[in-house]
């Protein structure tokens, strides 16, 4: 059988790239002026915003598409490019009109991801720790109440996932590769139905691989383009997304939160927004904005970080945070300096399924074999001379689509993989 090898392929699409969305209509009216209507933006509820009515159907090629952001979600091509709409309406100047207006009114909670924080403190050469209560001072002085990292998250979502993983290993079944019901999330309690009579979901928690879940340009890409990999995707939210749930149902003392996170990718937006993550008894977002590392580096342009005095953290902030208590050091549930790019999946998961279901001891540093590019690795464990786990990390739309196509023909042999839509790691890509 011939075979046709594709060669110079790019992961990313840039953010300037005009939409170039295939659709034609002969005699298309060109005349025809865009439409303005009025929105409720799909991140604050109850703003208003002005946007134009997308006109996805081209009559030339010459002609470039108007795309909202619903537009792009719903778009199977570019996914990355759809991060910059979101720039406008989640950032430094919404959140810090936001502590202008509501700054005694409401409670104001930041996260940092310590992928961010590192970038931070690689920035300004400080140690990690040393940055950490540095920028609890800087945001204290613009009216934050409260600041945090997403590390007791991560951990939380670790035990989450380890728990579905073996789950579905013990309980494993090949399904059909088909799409699951089309369907669109109202908030995190309630989901429509497209199809009234189309509601029999696939058994959950039975199919492998499982596909990690921590990436929204993986998520968002497999929704619009490979719905039928949903079945196989995690159920476990992102340690941003489980930090939002407990600032906001936890850490709440009476008044309303508004929770801000800083993040290494602009995607986390795009996840931020989704319905989701929407509590419809009181129409809030589990965050309500985030801020990519370089937003952050912007605000601080004039700062000089190095001269702020090193917080004090609150008990509250030691308690949900990963530093030490008097805030001297940070905090790390791993002894070992493996593959920890999305945040260590593949490492925690496959020691504690290797000591779990086979009571076997996994050496410090894995045996990682490389596959054809330096974002595609696996790591296996045998046992009696047989092959009972094997992961993978595949990183980067290249290696996704051939481990998708892998699972369609039902020939993939991996129990696990951890996806991330960014080729190489993303400590680096922060």
């Amino acid at each position: 059988m011939a075979s046709v090898f594709l060669g110079d392929l790019d992961d990313f699409i840039a953010p300037s790239q005009a939409c170039v969305n295939p659709l034609f209509l002969t005699g298309k009216d060109k005349s025809k002026e865009p439409t303005q209507v009025n929105l409720d933006s799909d991140i604050y509820s109850g703003i208003h915003q002005v946007a134009i009515e997308p006109n996805l159907i081209r009559s030339s090629s010459q002609d470039t598409a108007m795309v909202s952001l619903n537009d792009c979600l719903a778009c199977s091509g570019c996914v990355t490019s759809a991060e910059s709409i979101l720039i406008s309406q989640q950032s430094a100047a919404e959140f810090l009109a936001a502590l202008q207006t509501h700054r005694h009114a409401m409670q104001f909670v930041v996260t940092l991801s310590p992928q961010a924080r590192a970038s931070i403190a690689a920035h300004f050469n400080l140690p990690i720790a040393v940055c950490h209560r540095k920028l609890v001072t800087y945001f204290r002085q613009i009216g934050v109440h409260v600041v945090l990292d997403s590390a007791c998250a991560a951990d939380l979502a670790l035990l989450e996932a380890r728990a579905e993983f073996i789950a579905r290993y013990r309980h494993r079944q090949t399904l059909p590769w088909s799409r699951p019901p089309s369907s669109r999330p109202v908030s995190s309690t309630q989901t429509d139905y497209y199809d009234a009579a189309a509601t029999d979901e696939p058994p959950a928690h039975v199919a492998l691989p499982m596909l990690t879940s921590s990436c929204p340009g993986w998520v968002c890409y497999a929704e619009k383009s490979n719905a039928n990999a949903i079945p196989y995707i995690s159920t476990t939210k992102s340690p941003q997304q489980i930090n939002g749930t407990l600032v906001k149902r936890l850490l709440a003392t009476g008044q309303p939160v508004y929770h801000c996170t800083v993040m290494p990718c602009y995607d986390k937006k795009l996840e931020a927004s989704r319905n989701d993550f929407l509590d419809a008894a009181t129409d809030t977002r589990d965050v309500d904005c985030v801020l990519a590392a370089s937003e952050l580096l912007d605000m601080l342009h004039g700062v000089d970080l190095g001269s702020l005095d090193e917080a004090t953290l609150t008990s509250d902030e030691v308690l949900w945070s990963g530093l030490a208590s008097g805030g001297t050091h940070v905090l790390s549930s791993s002894t070992t300096s493996g593959e920890i790019g999305s945040g260590g999946y593949l490492e925690h998961i496959f020691r504690y399924a290797a000591k779990e279901l086979f009571n076997v001891d996994c050496p410090d540093d894995l045996p990682y074999v490389m596959g054809r590019n330096a974002d595609f690795k696996e790591v296996s464990l045998n046992v009696g001379g047989v092959e009972v786990l094997r992961f993978a990390l595949a990183y980067g739309f290249r290696n996704i689509q051939t481990v998708l196509m892998k699972v369609k023909r039902h020939k993939c042999p991996y129990h696990f993989v951890e996806i991330m839509a960014c080729p190489g790691m993303l400590l680096v890509n922060s």
